[in-house]
């Protein structure tokens, strides 16, 4: 289940009167209800006062069928994530639009998100949050993270952090363009200014730098099994049907029989967890990119075949 997170956005677009009006119905409702942790009563009988407002929830935000803890405990969500609340029961729940109506108890949610409680994440953080080859992120804490933690991020981790933010889960704008190290807002803004050629929209110019990104990080050169799996995943994810990469290790150096075997092996790993089958041609040769002068290494062209 997600949320809608409509944001900040929308509680500015009603304006500081219809803002005042808003915290007025909840802070009368909560009175009312007597909301305070523990003093939730029972829905044997409640009246809701309709009002309309984003609130935040906090580490106590469980989310039930009815405003009775007996109801069904459908999910409990991340804290300081916004909330549509569409009304105050009279013993002391939130009524919510969550595709749907549900209920949070009054201590789950906040009236304002408490930025001192954000918080930057190290590098065994961000490897946590970002576990997992090819799937989506879904955590609005990404954020929080700090330029110095985006350009500590590996090439595919990176490209999970943009599409975070394409899919809608966090505030576009400050979405971190690691190679400029400028947020999107400034680097779009920027490329207006100079008369550059860009797309329409903030969200299509991000697209547009997220596949130039992902284009550069599938060439390599990576030097281990797991990495060739990452890049191959990653090419997977984008649906590329054929798609070139550079292999260089020690142990394998220039030996065929080696490089056949590391390929053999991951293939077919690719084929039992992912289903696909991939044919690959090989050829040691020169090779070189923006980050790497000239050397030699197992230039790999893959070609993924149709069902």
């Amino acid at each position: 289940m997600r949320l809608t997170q409509k944001g900040e956005d929308s509680m500015r677009k009603m304006g500081s009167k219809g803002f005042a009006k808003v915290t007025a119905c909840i802070l009368a409702g909560v009175l009312l209800a007597g909301t305070g942790e523990g003093r939730i009563t029972a829905a044997e009988t409640y009246t809701v006062k309709e009002c309309r407002a984003i609130m935040y929830t906090n580490d106590k935000a469980t989310v039930y069928t009815s405003p009775d803890f007996e109801s069904v405990l459908v999910t409990t969500i991340t804290p300081e994530l916004p909330v549509d609340v569409t009304g105050v029961t009279s013993n002391g729940w939130f009524r919510i639009d969550l595709k749907g109506t549900y209920y949070i108890p009054g201590y789950g949610l906040d009236e304002k998100l408490n930025k001192s409680k954000e918080k930057s994440y190290g590098a065994d953080e961000i490897t946590k949050l970002t576990n997992g080859t090819f799937s989506f992120f879904t955590n609005s804490q990404l954020r929080a993270f700090s330029v110095e933690d985006v350009q500590k991020m590996d090439a595919n981790h990176y490209i999970k952090y943009l599409d975070s933010y394409l899919m809608g889960n966090a505030t576009i704008d400050n979405c971190i363009l690691a190679d400029e190290e400028l947020t999107l807002l400034e680097a779009y803004e920027e490329a207006v200014k100079k008369k550059d050629k860009v797309p329409a929209t903030k969200k299509d110019y991000l697209v547009q730098y997220r596949n130039e990104y992902l284009e550069n990080s599938l060439w390599g050169p990576v030097r281990t099994e797991d990495d060739l799996k990452v890049i191959i995943n990653r090419a997977i994810r984008y649906e590329y049907e054929e798609f070139s990469t550079v292999y260089k290790n020690a142990i394998v150096g220039s030996e065929s029989t080696k490089m056949e075997s590391v390929l053999n092996e991951v293939l077919a790993d690719i084929k039992a967890e992912q289903g696909i089958i991939f044919k690959c041609e090989m050829d040691y040769g020169s090779f070189e990119n923006e980050d790497v002068k000239t050397t030699y290494g197992w230039i790999l062209e893959f070609k993924r075949e149709k069902k």
